[in-house]
């Protein structure tokens, strides 16, 4: 599900998906393998059908550099479309280069109104990214993980996520979230009512 957003009023502008059979093997961390083809194909439909709706920027459900191999999901996709992305993580990616002093509970102590992320921050000095609370968003208190993707820095990444976030998750992903499930439910539907014949 592809759900684009018009900005500031964070208003539902043009949505289109696709019923896809997924045939390639799950393998924890290739995600982009099996999924990617199929969102290209969704922003191709986008350009061609209605241009002025391609999106500036995407917000992508999934990890950034914040990754095990440096190149999730956010990263694959930006680089193949060319544009700006940002990956959005809504639990805590730990790799061997971040330290395990890095927790829920110390991201938590360390996150204040005045603080627009707490950087994560490998061994090494990498920055993996940002965990995020977004301020616009009420009685929130488990952060998100936000990587860059392709074409953006963090600091920027960030501040879009605050921009765009009513609640925990930013509304462009929320919106392809519901979008997904309200489409998988009419299938439900559809086909309860073929098998009442």
């Amino acid at each position: 599900m592809l759900s684009i957003l018009k900005y500031p009023e964070l208003t539902l502008a043009h949505q289109t998906y696709d019923i896809v059979e997924m045939t390639e093997e799950y393998i924890p961390f290739y995600l982009a393998f099996r999924e990617v083809k199929h969102l290209i194909r969704l922003f191709d439909r986008v350009k061609e059908e209605n241009p002025d709706l391609f999106p500036q920027v995407v917000f992508v459900d999934g990890g950034g550099v914040w990754h095990p191999k440096g190149l999730g999901l956010a990263s694959h996709l930006g680089v193949l479309l060319n544009i700006p992305t940002i990956g959005i993580a809504k639990s805590l990616l730990y790799l061997p280069d971040i330290p395990s002093t890095v927790t829920y509970e110390t991201i938590r102590s360390q996150m204040t109104p005045a603080l627009s992320y707490f950087p994560v921050r490998g061994d090494s000095g990498k920055i993996y990214g940002g965990c995020v609370i977004p301020r616009n968003a009420a009685n929130v208190e488990k952060p998100i993980f936000v990587s860059v993707g392709h074409m953006i820095d963090l600091d920027t990444a960030v501040e879009l996520v605050h921009a765009t976030a009513k609640y925990r998750i930013p509304e462009a992903i929320r919106a392809a979230d519901g979008g997904s499930r309200e489409v998988l439910r009419s299938l439900s539907e559809e086909e309860a009512g073929v098998q009442d014949f």
